[in-house]
């Protein structure tokens, strides 16, 4: 029974960190495509990267 409950622990893990992967690529082409050029800021690739961290991090909090 033990075992079968880490199975499913470890399932449960993997399946909320690709809807969290799914999650954060989806915002990360909204970003590029509409959010970003809008700006007149300009980010390098590692700041983009970093919006996208920034929200998968506030998503797994919230």
């Amino acid at each position: 029974m033990k075992e079968r409950n880490s199975c499913k622990r470890l399932v449960k893990i993997i399946a909320s960190s690709f809807i969290l992967m799914i999650a954060v690529g989806i915002y990360l082409v909204i970003w590029y495509n509409f959010i970003s050029p809008t700006e007149n800021v300009w980010y390098a690739r590692k700041g983009n990267w970093m919006m996208g961290a920034l929200y998968g991090i506030l998503l797994m909090f919230f």
